[in-house]
């Protein structure tokens, strides 16, 4: 994982983006902004990883999954939730537990919601 940074804060931040360019290792100026309302974002950021040949889901804190998918080495995944600051906000996570916060202020999460986890696609 490539520690990327975002260059946005507050309510139109790109920290998500910064995570997923840490997690894939490429510049944050090559991954798209997800952008829309509902679910139009993730129709976005799944054409973005299929290039990659992966798929992300979005899980709950709670989800018997997480236990799972942490439990077998070393899974990156984002993890997102409100940050002190009342704003939403995404960081990296190894085995779920946040290892890197791309704000540069790192103010991390007051509260965790979800995580986001990248999965491999077979070929077609």
């Amino acid at each position: 994982m490539n520690r990327v940074t975002q260059t946005r804060i507050g309510k139109n931040g790109n920290c998500f983006n910064a995570c997923i360019a840490s997690i894939l290792e490429v510049p944050l100026e090559t991954v798209p902004e997800f952008s829309g309302e509902g679910e139009h974002w993730l129709v976005q950021l799944a054409g973005y990883l299929d290039r990659f040949g992966l798929y992300y889901v979005q899980v709950p804190k709670t989800d018997p999954i997480v236990k799972v998918m942490f439990a077998y080495g070393n899974t990156f995944s984002t993890i997102e939730g409100v940050s002190p600051n009342n704003i939403p906000h995404a960081c990296v996570a190894l085995n779920g537990k946040l290892v890197w916060d791309p704000d540069p202020r790192k103010v991390g999460l007051r509260t965790i919601e979800t995580y986001g986890l990248l999965g491999a696609r077979c070929d077609r």
